[in-house]
């Protein structure tokens, strides 16, 4: 153990510095600290909702294997992690049910899509870490109408990795990148389709009702927020049904809110700086996966739609959800 504690200590120590801030609206007063590694940070929400030593553990778990053993002597090692902050032409609705579905209505796995014409936008923004803003053009594409629920989940994998476990509407949460990679393959063959993640550029583009200057998916006025958005100020502290707040300007809901939700790409903290013009679709090699759109646990400054995270693909926890995409 003593060996195991000083291996970790002497990979994470190097790459953390401290500096001192408050969180907004009402969360309280919580140290800050830098992670400079990009698949070993934890965020506000980890402290002031989760189970800081379980996602610590997780964390490490996720870099250093399943087969890290802890014991009481490990806590000097918690000092290493703290927080981090660190309409278009006319849509159109798909349901799909193995094959696309021409008439709508429902379908077996209730799967809901909506097309997205593309176009060029401004991606990012220059008042949080999302910089630099940078023109981005897509093609066309789908995006779910929802995140992906818990009845979806179970109908495909036959279990329910959840811990908000309170229906089969509610958003499907504590899954990792690798576990939703394993359910996009299990659900393409029994749908003989192509479902995937969306791109971060995708999913921005897709929550700014495409492509326009939103500060959250569907509004720009703070008094509005709470129609579309479950966050830290009314979610009461977990995971709502799907669809029950206001869509965006597209009809997509959910997309600031009630779930984190993976990205295909990996995360690169300088890609903005050298993403292509065209469909980017993320660095070519990383240690972790890009997650947008907050959740429950977060507060007012982390709900911005241009707002990224990043975790290790095996990493798993309870506001971490997903969507789906597909191509044309």
């Amino acid at each position: 153990m003593d060996v195991m504690l000083s291996a970790a200590l002497a990979f994470l120590l190097p790459f953390v510095a401290v500096a001192q801030t408050g969180i907004a609206s009402g969360v309280g007063e919580l140290p800050l600290v830098t992670v400079q590694r990009d698949d070993m940070v934890m965020y506000e929400s980890d402290q002031k909702y989760g189970n800081v030593e379980g996602v610590r553990k997780k964390l490490l778990q996720a870099h250093l294997g399943d087969d890290v053993v802890f014991a009481q002597e490990d806590a000097e090692v918690s000092n290493a992690y703290d927080v981090i902050e660190g309409k278009t032409p006319a849509n159109q609705s798909e349901n799909i049910r193995g094959s696309q579905s021409e008439g709508g209505g429902e379908t077996s796995l209730g799967l809901e899509f909506v097309f997205i014409k593309g176009g060029c936008f401004r991606m990012g923004d220059e008042g949080i870490d999302a910089k630099p803003a940078h023109e981005v053009c897509l093609d066309d594409f789908y995006i779910g109408k929802y995140e992906v629920t818990q009845g979806q989940w179970v109908s495909i994998m036959g279990n329910n990795p959840s811990h908000f476990k309170n229906g089969d509407l509610y958003p499907v949460e504590q899954v990792s990148w690798h576990g939703v990679q394993k359910f996009i393959r299990k659900l393409n063959q029994k749908t003989s389709q192509n479902y995937r993640l969306p791109t971060e550029a995708e999913w921005e583009y897709a929550a700014r009702s495409g492509g326009k200057s939103e500060k959250w998916a569907g509004t720009n006025e703070q008094e509005q927020l709470a129609d579309y958005v479950w966050y830290g100020n009314n979610s009461g502290e977990q995971t709502h049904p799907v669809g029950r707040k206001m869509p965006n300007g597209l009809g997509i809901y959910d997309m600031t809110g009630n779930v984190w939700e993976w990205c295909s790409d990996y995360y690169g903290y300088d890609y903005y700086k050298e993403s292509p013009r065209n469909n980017p679709k993320g660095p070519d090699r990383g240690n972790s996966r890009v997650l947008r759109g907050s959740s429950w646990s977060d507060a007012l400054r982390i709900l911005h739609v241009s707002k990224r995270r990043y975790y290790p693909p095996t990493f798993e926890c309870n506001y971490l959800g997903f969507r789906l995409a597909k191509t044309p």
